[in-house]
């Protein structure tokens, strides 16, 4: 069931050894952090290379399926800081006014349409947003878009598809937005870029993991923010 959040990328803050670096919070709590807005991913970049100014900072990419199990302790890590997963600020926002709440910290929303769903298919985005785009990409009008649409945590949906023999888990798609999409792959393009280097300057002995095989190595006390 994880792997099909693999459809999903997160983006991370990475050295130039390609090692996941950390991220403190308004409150300066270090954590390694996986963002699934990459506009919230270049905020930490710009933030965080600033209290390091000496270290080449960059972001990478990784599937939200081996972010989640990092995150929940499924997946070995040799990191000394908390994982932590990061949902879209602007997402949260908007839920924060609509509840007129705060959510839960931990919280991880994702949405689902029913009017967008059937039988062998249960779609789920990232945003209500995308979810829009869906609908009118779906050739259906605007002025039809449902009012209000179901909002899920993450985790509940991953534990009723692991634990419920009475929900078909097969019918769960995860959908990513383009934007997220489109920025994953010209970094993974760019990481590609950077290891046909090293391998030119004979820095590297094999090329980086791909998607779905081992997660990128997390860093740890060797590299501290300021």
């Amino acid at each position: 069931m994880v792997n099909k959040l693999d459809n999903i990328p997160t983006f991370h803050l990475m050295n130039d050894e390609s090692k996941i670096f950390p991220v403190p919070n308004e409150h300066g709590e270090i954590a390694i952090r996986w963002y699934l807005d990459v506009d919230d991913a270049n905020s930490a970049l710009v933030a965080v290379q600033v209290l390091n100014p000496d270290v080449p900072l960059q972001l990478g990419v990784t599937s939200l399926g081996t972010a989640f199990a990092l995150t929940q302790g499924w997946a070995p890590n040799g990191s000394t800081f908390p994982l932590k997963l990061m949902p879209s600020s602007v997402v949260l926002n908007a839920l924060t006014q609509q509840m007129q709440a705060t959510p839960d910290s931990s919280t991880f929303p994702i949405f689902t349409c029913d009017e967008l769903a059937s039988a062998r298919v249960r779609p789920f985005w990232t945003s209500a947003e995308d979810v829009r785009a869906t609908w009118i990409a779906a050739d259906r009008s605007p002025e039809t878009f449902p009012a209000e649409l179901t909002v899920l945590d993450i985790s509940a949906v991953i534990q009723l598809a692991m634990s419920n023999n009475s929900f078909d888990g097969r019918s769960i798609m995860f959908i990513a937005s383009e934007k997220a999409t489109d920025k994953a792959a010209q970094l993974q393009e760019l990481e590609m870029e950077r290891e046909r280097e090293r391998q030119a300057k004979g820095l590297g002995d094999e090329p980086p993991p791909l998607e779905g095989d081992e997660p990128p190595p997390l860093e740890g006390d060797d590299v501290t923010p300021a």
